[in-house]
């Protein structure tokens, strides 16, 4: 009786070892399948068809120059930690280079040196 009570336990033990087990895998799988569900919700509510950030450029850690389209047109946008600047507006993307279809051989960097290029010679 005391040898079958003792295998009785010991099985017992494993098993509820092995249930023990189980339920932690589950709860992992679990919570990998909600944060997978949860990042596709999320990235669907992120996409704009009007809003797109066609380039940026870091210039330090908490400064970068943003190329943003919005609609037909296009900002040059300033950020640091204090906010966003909008630097320029460009009416039309033939001005960059960025019609659907064509290959953008410029850098964001020429595109931006030749735009204030332009502007400060117009000033002068």
């Amino acid at each position: 009786m005391i040898l079958f009570s003792a295998v009785v336990a010991t099985q017992f033990g494993i098993a509820s070892a092995v249930m023990y087990f189980l339920a932690v895998i589950a709860v992992i799988a679990l919570a990998y399948l909600t944060t997978i569900a949860v990042a596709k919700f999320y990235n669907k509510g992120l996409r704009s068809a009007n809003i797109k950030i066609v380039e940026r450029v870091n210039l330090a850690t908490d400064k970068s120059l943003w190329l943003v389209s919005l609609g037909e047109k296009y900002y040059f946008l300033y950020t640091d930690r204090n906010g966003i600047v909008k630097l320029d507006e460009l009416d039309d993307a033939i001005q960059l280079d960025l019609t659907a279809g064509s290959k953008q051989e410029k850098t964001f960097k020429e595109l931006f040196n030749n735009k204030f290029k332009r502007s400060s010679d117009e000033q002068k």
